[in-house]
């Protein structure tokens, strides 16, 4: 059966004012691009390649303190798809490969590079049905 979810990225910067910030990641080939973006002003700065299946997230400048105490982090949602398969009954699903963020400090003009894990279809810490992500 076929369930879509909403993906969100989410940038902070605790540190020096950063930019030309960059998030990069690729959909597994099980996963369908939906193309739907939100907020909505964000359309502009997110591109998909259907060929490579890569989505860049241009995000740009990042003042210090985004995401940090009350200040809100810069926040990108998108929607997928998927339709498991019968080798993947029983296992949960990489909704994404690595996720990769690149800048520059402003400041001491250092190039920044961080890598989180994929985004996964299992819900950490959640007791409701389907929160383990194991396909059925």
């Amino acid at each position: 059966q076929t369930t879509e979810y909403t993906l969100l990225f989410q940038a902070t910067n605790s540190s020096n004012d950063i930019t030309g910030a960059r998030m990069v990641t690729t959909l597994p080939r099980y996963v369908e691009w939906l193309n739907a973006i939100s907020p909505s002003g964000e359309s502009r700065n997110v591109e998909y390649n259907p060929s490579t299946r890569e989505i860049v997230w241009e995000i740009g400048d990042l003042a210090k303190g985004i995401g940090v105490g009350s200040t809100p982090p810069r926040q990108l949602n998108v929607q997928v798809a998927v339709t498991p398969s019968i080798d993947q009954i029983g296992k949960t699903l990489a909704l994404t490969t690595d996720i990769i963020m690149t800048a520059e400090d402003a400041f001491t003009e250092n190039e920044l590079l961080f890598k989180k894990t994929p985004l996964r279809n299992r819900i950490d810490n959640n007791n409701e049905v389907g929160a383990s992500g194991l396909v059925r």
